[in-house]
């Protein structure tokens, strides 16, 4: 597992080495007369949208609280059960102004300022861990803070996982990102390149570590706006720049860089790093860890390595781009995926709870599957625009061996006739409900999506393949009697026509599949039924029913398709997914706001965590249950999962 992980991506306490190793594209520059940098003044110079969604602005009036005979600043809202977020270095409070707003009508949510930074005092103490941590607990104690959910990056994280570690009692769930956790930390030297190691020691060394962090103000004037994929303001950097205006108010962020524990020294910092990495690995605590692409100190493979390890409870949920200080990247992304696990697991404490008291506890019931053509918000997605794509979208019909009949729409790439190329192919399966010249509609738009993404560099060309289940509403699945083999016409007779009448890639690792609503429980469905024929899924707000609630909601499908919960359960995702670990499937979920999907996925997630299947996991809170507004928000997303799973192999 050791070689997944990048040892060049150790940033928040590493950032420096990187530079020495030539690692990444930080460049070293004096700042001016005023303290600005190049990297503040190109962020200036931008004005993309994803900078216009994220405010400057702290939303919340500073307060102060007397600790130890020091006054440490906080913000605060809401009101309940607190959610504290505890920053790193270099950072403050100001990290969670845009994240801290989508937690707000969940609980207290608490952003301070530890001991040394921001707003905070600057006592004449050394600024080591155990003197840090003793500042929180001191402030956690003085707020009365009971029953907290930690939201912690950085060396944020390191004070988090140890104050849960120590304070079971108090702690009641932990969201973390960039944190200072996983295989990989903390580093060993002998594992370092030379010059990486040389530049730890050379941190380490009075005078030099003095005038790099001290005299040069590194840490602010350089890797902070560097490693933010966007850039900062100079508005956002000179709130962060405010609390180091001179060399001793600096000494904080020299002395986190020397609490690294490496050889075992600090003594003390890594006997404690150690338990609390013991106990993360089997504490049942909620633990949900958002993680970006590519990441620095907790890279994609460090998610795989919770997950292949079966940490209880663990979560983890890819947000998008973003290196170290995610929070200024995807605060929004952050925040909403936060809020929609915090209320899950106040939902399951809440169950909890009532079976303790006695209480006959029934699962908490779905909610009712609208009519789609009464749900006002899908309506703008009902009209049939014109789509251009450079592409071309044709119907085919063919008559299978295995199946009989059937009939689907074939996207084929710009330059397909003229070009002797061979192309992946994505399948996709439609939703409930839908008409044929739907599915050629949904084909050109997938297409176009694709095209799209093949401009941006994302993934190559493919062909798209949109079948269309003309027994209206047969979950993509074998009927119960025979008389509909939905899913063997697809897998036996569709793909290997497909694959001798154009030029695919003719393996596994030439196909996906992807489908919508139904469409998501037949990818589940044939996905883990037939593992051998894709990579990767895609599962487009899933409707992943179980056998009650499509006994329930669904009882024509139930008389027409599966009659009885057993042979249900021949073609339920729930159950094919339990042997996840045969299968070896990649695996993307989006979700939007449809109440009832929302259900599913909320309840799915934990299964697939719970038989060690990994996902990857987004949310599309503004759209309504359509695949067009979907992969309008998650498509660039998604397209990138495929390339990077097929990338593997």
């Amino acid at each position: 597992m050791s070689k997944l992980i990048r040892m060049s991506v150790l940033y928040p306490f590493l950032t420096a080495v990187l530079v020495l190793a030539g690692a990444c594209t930080v460049q070293l520059v004096e700042p001016n007369a005023n303290g600005d940098n190049d990297a503040t003044e190109m962020a200036d110079a931008s004005s993309s949208e994803s900078m216009d969604e994220i405010s400057a602005e702290m939303p919340y009036e500073t307060q102060f609280v007397e600790v130890n005979g020091s006054q440490m600043a906080y913000v605060e809202a809401g009101e309940g059960d607190p959610i504290l977020f505890i920053h790193g270095n270099p950072t403050s409070k100001y990290l969670w102004r845009n994240v801290m707003p989508h937690l707000e009508d969940q609980g207290r949510v608490v952003a301070l300022d530890l001991i040394g930074m921001g707003e905070s005092d600057k006592p004449e103490i050394g600024y080591t861990f155990p003197e840090q941590s003793e500042y929180l607990e001191g402030f956690i104690s003085a707020l009365g803070l009971e029953n907290i959910t930690l939201v912690i990056h950085d060396w944020g994280s390191g004070l988090g996982f140890d104050y849960a570690n120590r304070h079971l009692e108090n702690v009641k769930a932990i969201a973390f990102m960039e944190s200072a956790i996983g295989p990989n930390f903390p580093p060993v030297m002998e594992n370092l390149a030379p010059d990486q190691a040389q530049f730890i020691q050379a941190m380490r060394t009075e005078g030099i570590g003095e005038d790099l962090m001290l005299n040069k103000n590194m840490f602010i004037e350089q890797f902070l706006p560097s490693d933010v994929m966007r850039g900062l303001t100079e508005a956002e950097i000179a709130v962060y720049r405010a609390p180091y205006p001179d060399e001793q108010s600096r000494i904080p962020m020299l002395a986190w860089v020397r609490q690294i524990p490496i050889g075992g020294e600090p003594a003390v910092v890594g006997e404690r790093v150690d338990a609390y990495q013991a106990w993360f690995l089997t504490s049942e605590l909620p633990k949900l860890h958002l993680y970006a692409e590519p990441g620095a100190l907790n890279p994609p493979a460090v998610a795989q390595y919770f997950h292949e390890q079966g940490v209880p409870n663990y979560e983890s949920v890819l947000i998008g781009a973003g290196n170290h200080f995610v929070q200024e990247d995807q605060p929004h992304v952050i925040g909403q995926n936060i809020a929609e696990w915090y209320r899950r697991i106040n939902q399951s404490a809440d169950t909890k709870a009532n079976a303790t008291d006695g209480a006959v506890v029934e699962e908490e019931a779905l909610p009712e599957i609208p009519d789609k053509a009464s749900n006002e918000l899908i309506l703008p997605y009902l009209e049939q625009k014109p789509i251009p794509i450079a592409g071309s979208v044709h119907e085919e019909t063919i008559d299978g061996a295995a199946a009989g009949e059937q009939t689907f729409f074939v996207y084929l790439p710009e330059g397909y006739d003229e070009s002797e190329q061979q192309y992946r192919t994505l399948y996709h399966l439609h939703g409930a409900g839908v008409q044929p010249s739907w599915v050629g509609y949904d084909c050109t738009y997938i297409g176009s999506k694709i095209e799209e993404a093949a401009a941006a560099g994302i993934i190559e060309p493919m062909i798209v393949v949109c079948l269309i289940d003309h027994e209206a509403n047969g979950m993509w699945s074998d009927s119960f009697d025979g008389q509909h083999l939905i899913s063997t016409g697809f897998t036996q007779d569709l793909i290997p026509h497909i694959d001798t009448t154009y030029r695919t890639i003719a393996e596994r690792n030439g196909r996906a599949l992807q489908g919508f609503s139904m469409g998501g429980f037949g990818t589940v469905v044939n996905g883990f039924n037939t593992p051998e024929l894709f990579e990767a899924i895609v599962v487009w707000d899933g409707a992943l029913h179980f056998w009650q609630s499509i006994s329930d909601g669904r009882p024509e499908i139930v008389a027409k398709m599966f009659q009885t919960e057993a042979y249900f359960n021949q073609w339920s995702p729930w159950e094919l997914t339990k042997d996840a670990a045969d299968a070896d499937l990649d695996v993307f979920i989006v979700a939007g706001n449809m109440e009832i999907v929302v259900a599913f996925n909320d309840r799915f997630r934990p299964h697939l965590e719970n038989v060690g299947q990994p996902f990857t996991y987004y949310s599309a809170p503004d759209c309504p249950h359509s695949i067009l507004c979907l992969m309008d928000a998650r498509g660039e997303e998604a397209f990138q999962f495929l390339a990077e799973s097929f990338d593997r192999g």
